[in-house]
């Protein structure tokens, strides 16, 4: 999930995942992540395309409901990938 900042506005953007259930050998908290809907390639694509800042948000669950409630409740554009 990324709350964004885009040419004067707010914007929401929203990555169904799922942490893998893999080791990774780093000094700091990090996991490895599948995307669920949308293929890897195309997410990334996404981002680059549209300026999409980088460090994102991980939540346990599926919070596309939420997501699409809180973009209703303030007018803010939501993607869903």
């Amino acid at each position: 999930m990324r709350v964004g900042m885009f040419k004067g506005s707010l914007r929401l953007l929203g990555i169904a995942s799922q942490i893998m259930n893999k080791s990774i050998h780093i000094g700091r908290a990090g996991g490895y992540f599948q995307t669920m809907n949308t293929p890897a390639g195309q997410v990334v694509e996404h981002i680059l395309e549209n300026g999409w800042e980088h460090h994102y948000i991980l939540f346990y669950g599926d919070l596309s409901l939420e997501l699409k409630t809180l973009s209703k409740l303030t007018d803010l554009p939501l993607t869903l990938l």
